[in-house]
């Protein structure tokens, strides 16, 4: 299954960025989770508030997922 979320930026037109995570069964009985930001350009003006997100919160979710903590909130 996947989901959509809503942009980074603080306003949600409807030509903004949007998030995607698919969660697919593996061959080895895990769970692949692919994340795509679908449009985010650095010419964008939330580009490097964007980034910086996903720098923080897949790190943690890959804490959270090896050891059950992960830091989200910093």
């Amino acid at each position: 299954s996947s989901s959509v979320a809503e942009p980074c930026s603080r306003s949600a037109a409807a030509t903004s960025p949007k998030n995607e995570v698919a969660n697919t069964p593996d061959q080895s009985g895990g769970t692949s989770l692919e994340f795509r930001h679908h449009g985010l350009t650095p010419q964008l003006e939330y580009y490097d508030h964007c980034s910086r997100g996903w720098e923080h919160f897949l790190p943690s979710l890959h804490d959270y997922v090896e050891t059950g903590t992960g830091s989200p909130l910093g």
